[in-house]
């Protein structure tokens, strides 16, 4: 398991990008741009293949997941020699698990950290609401747990604001999205994710890319 004293020396004094899995950024040429950082961070199925190497880039640095993906994925040549992080968030955290993989992440939170942060973003007690995205837990913790980078910079990050429809199969970085009408439906509380992501981008903590064709869904919203 990778020690949270290399991961974070991994990070340290750092131009990081997190490479959210919006599929919108599939219609843009940020490739190069994201790999101009020095560390690029990436999640769940979003590692690029050869064909997305011009929208998203080819460099991945550090690689972050949940449960479901980590079994899924730890197979991946792509993956063996990159340092993984996981996110235990469930839809319940009283049936998280351990994985056999577990011995190759660090984990980010632990279970009672999770439990803090469930309050702290309104998921205590709450029907309607499952757990906070994947992307969002890497966002705290890179802020909470780990700032000892330089700059931090997202990229692909709409917190759901392009509704893309599933395709099983399809070749995407976000295909394991399942199809969704409205933000509504989906059991992440995106209103104080995305709000949460603003804030640090007009305090100067983080700098947000917005996809330009998003601009006006996700700032007015």
């Amino acid at each position: 398991m990778a020690s949270a004293k290399y991961i974070l020396s991994i990070l340290e004094n750092k131009n990081v990008v997190l490479v959210g899995n919006s599929v919108e950024i599939l219609n843009y040429e940020k490739g190069e741009f994201i790999d101009s950082h020095d560390v690029v961070i990436r999640m769940g199925r979003g590692v690029p293949r050869p064909r997305h190497y011009e929208a998203i880039g080819k460099r991945t640095d550090l690689w972050a997941t949940g449960f479901l993906r980590a079994e899924q994925m730890i197979k991946r040549p792509e993956l063996k020699e990159v340092p993984k992080l996981l996110n235990r968030t469930r839809i319940n955290l009283l049936t998280a698990r351990s994985l056999e993989v577990d011995a190759e992440f660090h984990t980010m939170f632990t279970d009672n950290e999770l439990l803090d942060l469930y309050e702290e973003f309104g998921y205590v007690n709450n029907e309607t609401l499952g757990r906070p995205s994947n992307g969002f837990i890497v966002l705290l913790w890179l802020i909470k747990k780990a700032w000892v980078w330089k700059s931090l910079t997202l990229v692909g990050f709409d917190f759901f604001a392009k509704k893309a429809p599933f395709k099983v199969g399809a070749a995407y970085p976000n295909s394991w999205h399942l199809p969704r009408n409205s933000v509504d439906e989906i059991p992440h509380n995106v209103p104080a994710e995305r709000e949460y992501a603003l804030e640090m981008s007009r305090n100067g903590v983080i700098k947000w890319e917005i996809l330009s064709d998003l601009k006006s869904e996700i700032l007015e919203d």
